[in-house]
């Protein structure tokens, strides 16, 4: 029997749980140094669901890692479920494979071979970029900073979903030409996700001299050596969103022996299955009649009398939830 190649993913990537004190929203850093440890350039690539520009298979990121062996995975354009083609303007391997018309929040981002990130205003074309020395471009939202500072609120309030908290996704590059994805999970009961502004924020605090914001929503996923870091949120947190392509770091698909492929794909299920055990244990609106027996306080129904006060339910993975107005508690566990 063959060996399992030892060296498919790149190590100097990482990924960082974090904590946003001023949303009390978590979210994940992914890091891609500019090059790993032999001063090689870790190259941000990227890719389409089964590997077909054009596809109207949709597949989501983590499917993609488990064929392709990949570091990191994330989504990246809008797209259309309607037409099964991304949005706006895209150019792979300096072919200009579309440019469709955009709305004023669909920027361009640009991508450099040597990893160099670029935004460009809707109404760019696409030769200019490729006239600039940029080989690949996708289209989803907005830049938030430009040379080390952030863009205009015109730009920034471009669209009223800007302006309202929902899981992000957002890329960013530092003065070193590290690359950065910010994932905010969101559209949960205690975290509802972040502005623009928010992710904006923490960018800076990071001393960011460039950032992009991709796709978010349900969309927002970044897989890691074959596992979704963050929760979803379509579903009631289930169910992980198909698209239509995606940002990676990993090697070429012909680069990757199919038993490696293999042996990641169990990876990602067996963790996917745990996220989806947690999920049927959390508190949201539409599952308050199937957690009625972890009710602990004595109101029955949902919506009756007593709705308005606070409630508890102590779930059999030993989590608290407490909804609504609370006075005074006092609890003693032991």
């Amino acid at each position: 029997m063959a060996a399992i190649q030892s060296d498919v993913f790149y190590n100097d990537v990482t990924v960082e749980r974090l904590k946003d004190n001023e949303t009390n929203n978590t979210y994940f850093i992914a890091k891609i140094p500019k090059e790993d440890s032999d001063g090689n350039l870790i190259k941000l690539k990227r890719g389409f669901s089964k590997d077909s520009y054009g596809s109207e298979e949709l597949e989501s990121p983590r499917s993609f890692a488990a064929r392709n062996a990949s570091t990191l995975v994330t989504n990246c354009s809008t797209y259309s479920t309607n037409t099964y083609r991304v949005v706006g303007t895209s150019i792979y391997n300096g072919e200009i494979q579309q440019e469709l018309n955009k709305q004023p929040y669909n920027h361009i981002l640009a991508i450099g071979d040597d990893n160099t990130l670029k935004s460009y205003p809707p109404s760019t074309d696409a030769q200019t970029i490729l006239n600039d020395g940029f080989n690949n471009a996708l289209t989803a939202f907005i830049p938030m900073i430009e040379d080390g500072s952030k863009v205009s609120d015109s730009i920034l309030d471009s669209r009223d979903m800007f302006n309202e908290r929902h899981p992000r996704q957002a890329i960013a590059q530092d003065s070193s030409g590290d690359i950065y994805f910010l994932t905010c999970e969101g559209r949960r009961a205690a975290e509802r996700g972040m502005t623009v502004r928010d992710v904006l924020r923490i960018f800076l605090d990071m001393d960011m001299q460039f950032a992009y914001m991709l796709d978010g929503g349900g969309s927002a996923q970044t897989v890691y050596h074959g596992t979704t870091v963050n929760r979803f949120s379509d579903d009631r947190g289930k169910t992980e969103r198909e698209m239509l392509d995606f940002l990676f770091v990993g090697p070429d698909p012909d680069q990757i022996e199919p038993s490696v492929n293999e042996a990641l794909k169990p990876l990602g299920v067996i963790n996917k299955l745990r996220s989806d055990e947690l999920s049927e244990y959390e508190y949201h609106p539409g599952n308050h009649e199937r957690l009625k027996p972890y009710l602990i306080n004595g109101w029955d129904d949902y919506g009756t009398s007593g709705s308005s006060l606070a409630r508890v339910w102590h779930m059999p993975n030993n989590t608290l939830y407490m909804i609504g107005f609370i006075v005074f508690c006092s609890m003693l566990l032991i």
